[in-house]
């Protein structure tokens, strides 16, 4: 089993994170590039660059294909040595702290750790710090107190769904791994389909309970709506919607509004193909 796929590693959206890799290629940020003489003596840049080319072979892996650990260790190993690479100079320092502000911002779009918000939020507040007295760049200016204060509707319905989506994601691979998987490591697969399921209930009965007032609340619930219609068995190629054909069909309207049809599409699983209701056409073609 790769490293991808422990259950203890951060597992990422591989759609999200390919639509970053411009950004992140693009590092140190404009306003602290460094200077031939800062490239070369600064450690930092050397160790980024590094990365960056781990990074773009890690998740340049197409979608389904098993990662393996000829190119995942480099990918780990690279990130591990920026974290512990002591920069030299003022760009490298903001090189660093820009660096960190974006693994953060795209740890808590990708996972359900606690305080990933908080992490942000401090790895920007450091880094905004950073650039200003290094005269890179002006200081951002501090939120207003309004600002803060504005909450958007189904805050809390929209924070759960972004903790759950990933989670989502991480289930439909273990699940497909579970089906696909012989007598042998049955065991396995089934256990680790287990934590995940476990790990996702809690916040899937939250969102459940609560209020809905806006179409990103409503993706929330369906992105619950999405989990609980895995198939059942293994080997199925289909969502399990057994008899409720119209669920099934306000499913996928809903799924349309908030833009779900890519994720559905990306379980590698297909829908029960239905036919229209009332459908009293005899064999003849005439109604009944």
């Amino acid at each position: 089993m790769s490293k991808a796929d422990i259950s203890t590693t951060p597992i990422r959206s591989r759609r999200a994170v390919l639509a970053g890799l411009a950004s992140a290629a693009a590092l140190p940020i404009a306003g602290a590039l460094p200077t031939s003489a800062e490239a070369t003596t600064d450690p930092i840049f050397a160790a980024m660059d590094a990365y960056r080319q781990a990074r773009a072979a890690f998740f340049g892996v197409p979608y389904g294909i098993e990662i393996t650990d000829e190119v995942a260790d480099p990918y780990y190993k690279a990130r591990d040595v920026v974290m512990r690479t002591r920069p030299t100079t003022p760009a490298g320092l903001a090189a660093l702290t820009t660096w960190t502000r974006e693994e953060a911002n795209q740890l808590r779009k990708d996972s359900s750790m606690l305080y990933a918000d908080d992490l942000y939020t401090l790895s920007a507040t450091i880094d905004d710090a950073t650039r200003g007295m290094s005269g890179l760049k002006p200081w951002s200016p501090p939120p207003s107190a309004a600002a803060h204060n504005a909450q958007p509707l189904d805050a809390e319905l929209i924070e759960l769904g972004a903790r759950f989506e990933p989670l989502v994601d991480r289930y439909y691979r273990a699940q497909r791994r579970w089906s696909n998987s012989s007598a042998r490591r049955y065991d396995d697969t089934a256990d680790a389909l287990s934590a995940v399921h476990d790990e996702m209930k809690p916040l899937a009965n939250a969102i459940n309970a609560a209020s809905v007032s806006s179409i990103e609340g409503l993706r929330a619930k369906a992105l619950v709506a999405l989990w609980e219609i895995e198939p059942l068995c293994q080997g199925e190629t289909e969502f399990s919607f057994e008899d409720a054909y119209p669920f099934q069909q306000l499913f996928m309207a809903v799924a349309e509004v908030c833009g779900l049809e890519d994720k559905i599409a990306a379980t590698g699983y297909t829908l029960p193909v239905i036919g229209l209701a009332y459908d009293d056409t005899d064999d003849e073609g005439e109604v009944a």
